[in-house]
């Protein structure tokens, strides 16, 4: 046992890293709008790594590649069934992620010198088209986070699609972009772009959007400010009667700050003074890590919901 663990210490190393990677809370740390595009970028590459680094033990034996291939996918299939445990979610397309690259860096251990050149071509396409699927959407949200902190103190205004890509819905909410027109006695319809998020619920429920971990200090700001109106689909007999719910949370302390404000259904301005917040226990929010906002709509019939414009710090 000890002389196995001298020859294929590295390998197991990676192996035990992957289980720790796999079942640690990411939220803790992860913007919940990188959460999924890092494992997405995480699984496949740590597959190629693990299968590569067992090339001593494969040795170019088609028999031990099968065994190793085998062995990784049903290990990486235990994490899967493991991250509810650890509140993490399970997905069959992680599994898949990781088995895909556990296969490419096992049947990468059979090149050597002497392999056709169409072989290596053919496995380096595969192994690069699949890091790309994987991979590059990573990479852009990492640029749709930093075109939108260029513009801070703008949260949103829905004018471009990395709005729709940084304030992600919650429950069985969507997202419909739709064109503003101007209302009578809209005094802010001046000030708004082009569009406004329209968000709905597709079956009864809170509709809701939230932000995570974007920009977390808002000590040099007084008021949080949007635009937003009840839904106006015909028969939305609910919209008098609704309100939004505005939660700001901090990532230092934990503390939780939440209100209702009315919701009528014509476009109005809602500015809430940051000075004073204290959370549910009494003590100050901690302006400086701020780290998530959720704005949460009255319970509606599918369907329907709220528009929401111009989210900004003031």
């Amino acid at each position: 046992m000890q002389s196995f663990v001298r020859r294929y210490w590295l390998p197991l190393l990676t192996l035990v890293a992957i289980i720790v990677g796999s079942l640690l809370p990411l939220r803790k740390w992860v913007p919940s709008y990188l959460e999924t595009d890092l494992t997405n970028a995480a699984h496949y590459p740590s597959g190629v790594l693990l299968g590569l680094l067992l090339a001593p033990y494969i040795q170019r034996n088609w028999r031990r590649a099968l065994l190793v291939a085998a062995i990784g996918s049903a290990a990486f299939g235990a994490i899967e069934v493991l991250q509810p445990f650890f509140g993490r979610f399970q997905s069959m397309d992680d599994w898949i992620k990781s088995s895909s690259g556990m296969v490419i860096g096992v049947a990468a251990t059979f090149v050597r010198f002497s392999t056709p050149r169409w072989v290596i071509a053919a496995l380096g396409g595969v192994a690069l088209v699949l890091f790309a699927i994987f991979v590059l959407p990573l990479v852009q949200t990492l640029r749709t986070v930093a075109a939108y902190e260029q513009r801070f103190p703008v949260l949103a205004d829905f004018e471009r699609w990395d709005d729709f890509l940084i304030w992600r819905t919650t429950g069985h909410s969507f997202y419909d972009r739709r064109e503003n027109t101007a209302e009578t006695g809209d005094a802010a319809s001046a000030a708004r772009g082009a569009y406004h998020a329209a968000v709905r619920r597709r079956s009864e429920g809170q509709p809701g959007v939230a932000v995570d971990n974007v920009v977390v200090d808002w000590r040099a700001y007084r008021e949080l400010c949007f635009d937003s109106r009840a839904s106006a689909e015909p028969g939305n007999a609910s919209a008098p009667n609704q309100a939004l719910e505005v939660l700001l949370a901090d990532n230092r302390d934990g503390g939780i700050w939440h209100e209702r404000f009315p919701n009528p259904a014509y476009w109005h301005t809602v500015c809430i003074s940051l000075d004073g917040l204290k959370a549910a226990d009494g003590s100050p929010l901690n302006l400086a890590h701020i780290s998530q906002l959720r704005i949460l709509g009255s319970k509606v019939a599918a369907g329907q919901g709220f528009d929401l414009d111009r989210v900004y710090l003031r």
